[in-house]
């Protein structure tokens, strides 16, 4: 987080406050335009976009001795990605409030937003729109890449 306010404050040198910021893990690469075209959208419309990935797996609630407490509706639930979109100025001011209040603890943006009371928007966002952060993860985008460059081959969309 602390690279990310960083960032922030220099993009706000050069940038009015207005200015809509896109913060994206660069983990990500498979970002495409249309995602990022309906995340400033969603900016525009709703003051906030945060990507999302609809759960597939059953999620699990455990306890603190690895036992089962409840199965989670995965329909209720959707995996945060990147980018999560908002004005300039109400992101500096989050950051600029957890670290005032020594609260600075935060996963992402989102959460961030979240802990500062600010209402949250969600866009849909590819499946395929992987974090490459282990070795298994470079080979499942290895075969996304080979997988479009065969559909763009023979003309499968």
């Amino acid at each position: 987080m602390e690279s990310q306010y960083i960032g922030l404050q220099t993009v706000s040198l050069s940038c009015p406050d207005d200015s809509i910021v896109l913060l994206h893990d660069g983990v990500r690469p498979l970002i495409g335009s249309d995602l990022i075209s309906s995340c400033i959208q969603s900016t525009k419309d709703f003051g906030s976009a945060i990507t999302v990935a609809p759960a597939i797996e059953t999620i699990i609630e455990t306890n603190d001795n690895d036992e089962v407490t409840r199965t989670i509706d995965r329909s209720l639930c959707s995996l945060a990605r990147a980018p999560q979109c908002f004005y300039l100025s109400e992101i500096l001011s989050a950051h600029d409030n957890a670290l005032e209040s020594g609260n600075y603890s935060f996963i992402d943006s989102a959460s961030l937003m979240l802990s500062q009371g600010k209402l949250l928007h969600t866009v849909q966002g590819p499946a395929d729109n992987i974090k490459i952060t282990t070795p298994i993860d470079y080979y499942i985008f290895r075969a996304i890449l080979e997988a479009r460059e065969s559909s763009l081959v023979f003309g499968v969309n």
